[in-house]
This record gives structure tokens, C-alpha cells and sequence, in this order.
């Protein structure tokens, strides 16, 4: 009786009490066994052993099926990495749809991220003296997600912010195409 290197339990397994888990590289098959592979299944198998997808790292650590709290943890993680004191997440009216950050910093973020990128909405002058104080600490990135326009705020910081709000609206853009 022909054996199988076993590859995750590192043992010769024979066929009939092999588990169902184990994966075995296409090279391991005895030539007694490659008689009842079809060439579909043998190109395959030789595909997978081949692919760089089988051997990559997964790199989110953490992930959800609800896109709410997946969104919050897009924006959490480009805060840790830009060092932002909040990052948030508004419709075009301020209400907001995710945060990372202080929740009274998300609030106010929230409540002037329009403003901050069309300061033309602006029309009393203690909100235009906020705006004005805001804008040299926050960043703003306006885009649009399934027909609708969204703008992402950032306050605090150093580096590129900019390609740090960037990179959040691509996997903002990922997570509520797949929701």
C-alpha cells in the first residue's frame, strides 16, 4: 500500500486514513495514485503549489463582518500608523459614520469635516473662526462611495497625511463594496 507525507501532521499516512485537512503537494502522490487524477486536477494542484497566494502572510490583524466596526478598524489603524489624534469618517452633512480616536475629537471632526473641505458651505462667523483653526490641524479628503459623497477627516499628525487618508479611503472603498 502506497503512503502520503502528510503535511500537516508530518507523518506517512496511508490513503484510506488520510485526513481530510491535510494538503499534500502534488510531487507527493505515488505513481500507483497519479493513475486516477484527471490532467485538470493535476494542472491544479501544480498551480497551487506554485501560487505566491498560498504562502503570504495574512496581513490585517484584525477583521469584521460588520462594516461599521471593520470601518472602525480601517480608520483606527491609519491613525496608530499617521499618529492622528482622531480619524473619522462623515457623510456630506456631518453625521458620523465611523471614528477612531476621542469620541469628543470625532464629534467636533464630524460636525466640521464638510466645512473643511468647502469652506463656501460656511455662513456664520464663529463657525468660520473654527474652521479657520481646525484647518491647520486637520486634513480632509472628500469622495464618493456608491453614488453617495463622504468625507474623510483627519486632525493631528505628521508626515504624509494626506496619503494616510489615501490609503483609508481605498479600504474604506473595499469594505462597503463588499457589505
Amino acid at each position: 500500500m502506497d503512503c502520503w507525507p502528510c503535511t500537516t501532521t508530518e507523518r506517512t499516512i496511508p490513503p484510506d486514513r488520510h485526513p481530510e485537512k491535510c494538503v499534500t503537494e502534488p510531487s507527493s502522490f505515488s505513481s500507483a495514485t497519479q493513475g486516477f487524477l484527471s490532467d485538470d486536477d493535476e494542472r491544479g494542484r501544480a498551480h497551487l503549489a506554485s501560487s505566491p497566494l498560498r504562502e503570504a502572510p495574512e496581513r490585517r490583524r484584525r477583521r469584521s463582518p460588520d462594516p461599521v466596526t471593520a470601518l472602525h478598524y480601517q480608520l483606527a489603524t491609519i491613525r496608530g500608523v499617521s499618529g492622528m489624534e482622531a480619524v473619522v469618517l462623515v457623510d456630506d452633512h456631518g453625521c458620523l459614520v465611523a471614528g477612531a480616536g476621542a469620541w469628543p475629537l470625532c464629534e467636533e471632526l464630524a460636525a466640521y469635516a464638510p466645512l473643511l473641505e468647502d469652506p463656501s458651505r460656511i455662513v456664520r462667523r464663529t463657525v468660520s473662526s473654527r474652521i479657520a483653526e481646525l484647518s491647520e490641524e486637520a486634513v480632509s479628503l472628500s469622495f464618493e462611495v456608491e453614488g453617495s459623497e463622504v468625507v474623510l477627516c483627519g486632525r493631528g499628525g505628521a508626515g504624509d497625511r494626506d496619503q494616510h487618508l489615501e490609503r483609508a479611503m481605498n479600504g474604506i472603498r473595499r469594505i462597503l463594496r463588499a457589505a
